[in-house]
């Protein structure tokens, strides 16, 4: 229920290639230990748990926002015309309901890390990318289910 890759490499080529990404809060998201629960409680379960935080993301979210499934459980929310303020307050918004609402069958919560970066028109995608990925990176050796931001 979520946008895939495509949409946004067309989104980058219209909003990036014309040099400007104006107001656009990035956030790149990785659900920890998945490859456990995948372990644990099988691929069916794992691709539940990989729907439901769509839906958790998408009713987080605006409907002129762009939530996309990046890859595996690494997923990418584009919140246009946000500031960098509004997209630390979505992501930790994420993050709770997450941790909240998102549990395995043996009850344990399923956790989020989160890097937030506001998209730049002078960078390409992919540098706009590894920006992101640095602060997830950080998220996750801070302790995984947490915000950071550049």
């Amino acid at each position: 229920g979520v946008f895939n890759r495509s949409m946004l490499d067309a989104w980058a080529q219209g909003a990036l290639g014309r040099g400007g990404a104006p107001d656009v809060c990035a956030l790149m998201m990785d659900l920890d230990y998945f490859k456990k629960v995948n372990d644990l409680f099988g691929h069916t379960q794992g691709d539940e748990v990989l729907a439901r935080f769509a839906a958790i993301m998408k009713s987080t979210c605006r409907d002129s926002d762009l939530p996309i499934r990046y890859g595996g459980e690494e997923f990418l929310l584009l919140l246009l015309g946000a500031s960098l303020s509004a997209g630390l307050a979505v992501a930790q918004r994420l993050r709770a309901r997450c941790e909240e609402e998102l549990r395995l069958p043996d009850g344990k919560p399923v956790t989020v890390s989160i890097g937030v970066a506001m998209m730049q028109g002078e960078l390409t995608l992919q540098e706009n990318i590894e920006k992101l990925d640095r602060n997830l990176y950080l998220a996750k050796r801070s302790g995984r289910n947490c915000v950071v931001s550049e």
